[in-house]
Parts: C-alpha cells; sequence; structure tokens
C-alpha cells in the first residue's frame, strides 16, 4: 500500500520532464492558483479553472498529470468529506449528500491549484531571482539541486520499499536505509556543486509557447472570475 501511495506521489509531481509547461513564469501560475482560492466559495466555477488547468496538461504532452494529479488531489478532498461527515454524525446526524460533494470539490479545487505550482515550477527562474536578490551562487544553485534531488530520492525511494517488501525486510530498516541515502546524496551534490560556486551566473530559460499557454489560462480565469461575481 505505502509503494503504490509513493508512485502516486512521484507521478503526480515528476512524470514529465522539462516541457513547455515547466518553462513559463510564477508571474502567470500563482494568480491562477489565487483566483482558484478566490473562487472556492463557488465550487462549480473552480472546478471550472481546474479543467481548464487539465487541458493545458493535455496540450503540453504531459497528459498522465492528469490522472495521478486528480488521484493525488482526491486524497485529502475525500478525507475532507469524509471527516466533516463523522462530525455531523457525531453532533446530531448526517447533513445532505450536496454538502459533502461541495466539501470534496473545494478541497479537490484547492489542491490541484497548488499542484499546478508544482507542476509549472521553473527552477531556473527561480534560481536567477535567488541570483538577482543575494549575489550568491550557492542559493542560486539550491533550487535547482533540491529539485534533481526531490526527484531522484522519491523515484529510489519506490524501488526500495518494493524491492524491501518483496524480501520480507522490515520497514524500520527500509526507512533507516532511505534516510542514509539522502544524507549521501546530500553530500554527493555539496561536493559536486563547489566548483560552480565562484563562477555561476544563472539565467532564466523561458518557452514562448509555455508562456502563451499560461497567459491563456490566466486570461481564462479573469473571465470567469468577473462573470462569478456577477451571476452570484
Amino acid at each position: 500500500m505505502l509503494e503504490r501511495i509513493l508512485l502516486v506521489v512521484v507521478r503526480a509531481l515528476f512524470l514529465h520532464d522539462l516541457r513547455m509547461l515547466r518553462m513559463g513564469s510564477l508571474a502567470l501560475t500563482l494568480p491562477h492558483t489565487a483566483l482558484v482560492y478566490l473562487t472556492l466559495s463557488q465550487p462549480s466555477i473552480s472546478l471550472v479553472m481546474i479543467l481548464v488547468q487539465h487541458s493545458t496538461y493535455i496540450i503540453s504532452g504531459m497528459t498522465g498529470l492528469v490522472l495521478y494529479s486528480s488521484v493525488l488531489a482526491s486524497i485529502p478532498a475525500s478525507w475532507m468529506a469524509f471527516t466533516q461527515a463523522l462530525l455531523d454524525a457525531a453532533s446530531g446526524g448526517p447533513g445532505s449528500p450536496a454538502r459533502y460533494v461541495e466539501i470534496w470539490a473545494r478541497s479537490y479545487a484547492a489542491s490541484s491549484a497548488i499542484l499546478y505550482l508544482v507542476h509549472t515550477l521553473n527552477p531556473s527562474e527561480i534560481s536567477y531571482t535567488l541570483w538577482r536578490l543575494t549575489q550568491s551562487c550557492s542559493t542560486a544553485l539550491s533550487p535547482l539541486l533540491i529539485y534533481r534531488a526531490i526527484s531522484g530520492l522519491l523515484s529510489e525511494a519506490f524501488e526500495t520499499i518494493t524491492t524491501h517488501r518483496l524480501k520480507g525486510v522490515p520497514p524500520w530498516r527500509t526507512l533507516a536505509i532511505l534516510i542514509f541515502r539522502s544524507a549521501e546524496v546530500s553530500e554527493m551534490m555539496e561536493e559536486g556543486s563547489y566548483s560552480h560556486i565562484s563562477r555561476c551566473r544563472p539565467r532564466p530559460l523561458y518557452s514562448a509557447r509555455g508562456l502563451a499557454l499560461q497567459a491563456l489560462i490566466l486570461a481564462i480565469d479573469a473571465v470567469l472570475f468577473i462573470a462569478s461575481q456577477h451571476l452570484y
């Protein structure tokens, strides 16, 4: 069960490589998440925004994210609806099914919007911004190293958990190995970055199509948000 959950997390976050949607700008993706949160009181509008968001995954050749991010976002959404049903039952009786569907929809939209930030995060832009603010190469390189380390460690963790389960290795020993491996990878990346600390000059890498796609989804969000203010 644990390896299946980890597999969903790995694929929901790191299934695809540097596609055009990952070469956009936080200035275009952060407002999308903000608009989704501003419309959570109107779940139907939020879900339409998420549907548009999923369509950008398909256009960008990141179709697998639609499935795995939906599964991952459904986990906290289902938990929120389930716990609310338990609270209602304990306090005098369950509410209407529509109430729990609405709670699920709001939580699902909020989780999906956060995942969109992760899916469209441009490490080169973050590195360049940090370098401009601090003029420190070690600080500027951190986002790139962390991004690579997390994706690699999660993949290794999945393989290790699966192998140890088949061998009957106790979970505590598997956890110990994963912690040791994390420290080892951290040291290796730190040593490998020494030669770049004194002479790095990060620059952002953008895709014109990626920026255009992110601008399009933001424009659709703005139209939906304005329409929601007049309809409700």
